[in-house]
C-alpha cells in the first residue's frame, strides 16, 4: 500500500513508538492525525493533534467524526501496569484488556467505515512478543497482548472483503519510557516503526521486527517445554556449559555478566556452580572465576550460544575478559554435581 498521499491516525502518539510511528507517516507524504488523551503533549510539527482515550467511547466517537477521511489506522495505545495474573489488582488487570484488546477493538469498529470508503486501507496494530510468551511479571499485559494478537488475526478476515489490509507488529523491549527502568537489550524505536511502516507498506500481514520475536515465534510449534523450559524438555537429557573466565575490566565484566545471565535464563539455563576456580580444576584450568551452567538439553544450548542477546554480551566482554567453555550433555561431570 502507498502511504504517501494517504490519512492516518496514530493511538497513543504522544511518546515513544507512536510518536515515530506519527513522525515517519509524516515524512513518508502522509496526512496524520496524532491522538493522545491530552493531544496538547503531541510535540510533533506537521501534524493534526486530536483527543482519543481508547478506554473512553465517547472521546472514541468524537474522533472519528472529526476526521472522516482515515485510510490508515495505527493502533498503538497502550498501557502497562506490571500486574500478576494472581496477585495483581483486578483493576489493573482490566485495565490492560480495556486498552490493548477492547481499546484496539472499539477503535478499528468506530474507523472501519472512513477505511471502507477508500480503494485500500490498513490498520496496523501494535502487539508485542508477548503475545506468543507469557512473563509473570507482567502477565496481565501479556494476556491482554494475546487476546489482540486473535483479534488481529479475526479483523484481518472480516476487513479483507473492504479490501482493508490487517497487520499486526511484533517486537520485544524498546528503548522507550515504558522500558526505561530495565536492565536489558532494547531496540531503537525509530528503526521499529520503520520496520512497521515498510511493512505496511509491503502489505505484510505479521511484522516480526526483532530477533527476539523470531526465536520466540520459532519455539511456538514446540509445545509448553520449548517456550517454557522449567514445565519440560524436548529430548529429556540435561546438558551443561562448563566456564573458565578471567576478567580484565571489572566494570565490562560486570555488564557482560548481566547480559549474559539474562540470556541464560531466557532460555532455561540456571546455574549449577558459580565461584572461584575450584581445586577439582587448579592446575588444569589457568583461570580465576569457573561456572557450570545447567539447561534442558544441548538444542537449548545452541539456541542460548547463537542468540542474539549472547552475541551481544560477547561484544561487550570482547577483549575485556577471557573465557573458555566446555560443553556437556547427561550428567553432571564428575565433582561438578548440582549443591544440596
Amino acid at each position: 500500500m502507498q502511504i504517501e498521499g494517504q490519512t492516518a491516525l496514530v493511538t497513543g502518539a504522544n511518546r515513544g513508538l507512536g510518536r515515530h510511528l506519527a513522525k515517519q507517516l509524516r515524512d513518508r507524504g502522509a496526512t496524520v492525525y496524532a491522538a493522545a488523551r491530552n493531544p496538547a503533549a503531541v510535540d510533533l510539527d506537521g501534524v493534526k493533534p486530536i483527543a482519543l482515550d481508547v478506554t473512553d467511547p465517547a472521546s472514541i466517537a468524537a474522533a472519528a467524526e472529526a476526521t472522516g477521511d482515515v485510510s490508515i489506522l495505527v493502533n498503538n495505545a497502550g498501557s502497562a501496569t506490571s500486574a500478576s495474573l494472581l496477585t495483581g489488582d483486578l483493576a489493573d488487570i482490566r485495565l490492560e484488556i480495556d486498552t490493548h484488546y477492547l481499546g484496539t477493538l472499539a477503535v478499528t469498529r468506530a474507523f472501519a467505515p472512513q477505511l471502507g470508503a477508500h480503494d485500500s486501507s490498513a490498520v496496523l496494530n501494535i502487539l508485542s512478543v508477548a503475545s506468543w510468551v507469557n512473563f509473570p511479571d507482567f502477565g496481565a499485559y501479556c494476556a491482554a497482548k494475546s487476546a489482540a494478537w486473535s483479534m488481529t488475526n479475526g479483523l484481518r478476515q472480516e476487513l479483507a472483503p473492504q479490501s482493508t489490509q490487517v497487520s499486526a507488529l511484533h517486537v520485544g523491549y524498546m528503548d522507550t519510557d515504558m522500558t526505561s527502568g530495565l536492565d536489558a537489550p532494547k531496540a531503537d524505536p525509530g528503526d521499529i516503526a520503520r520496520i512497521a511502516l515498510d511493512g505496511v507498506a509491503a502489505g505484510t500481514p505479521e511484522i516480526v521486527a526483532d530477533e527476539t520475536s523470531r526465536t520466540v515465534l520459532a519455539g511456538l510449534s514446540g509445545g509448553v517445554g520449548a517456550l517454557y523450559p522449567q514445565f519440560g524438555t524436548r529430548n529429556g537429557t540435561p546438558a551443561y556449559v562448563i566456564v573458565n573466565f578471567d576478567v580484565l575490566d571489572e566494570e565490562a565484566g560486570a555488564a557482560y555478566a548481566a547480559v549474559a545471565q539474562q540470556s541464560i535464563r531466557s532460555h532455561g539455563g540456571h546455574y549449577v556452580i558459580a565461584g572461584p576456580a575450584p581445586k577439582p580444576v587448579e592446575g588444569t584450568w589457568d583461570s580465576s572465576g569457573f561456572v557450570v551452567i545447567e539447561f534442558p538439553d544441548m538444542d537449548r544450548i545452541r539456541e542460548w550460544y547463537d542468540s542474539a542477546e549472547y552475541r551481544r554480551a560477547r561484544e561487550i566482554r570482547e577483549g575485556k575478559a577471557r573465557v573458555t567453555m566446555l560443553f556437556a550433555e547427561g550428567a553432571p561431570p564428575e565433582g561438578l554435581s548440582r549443591p544440596a
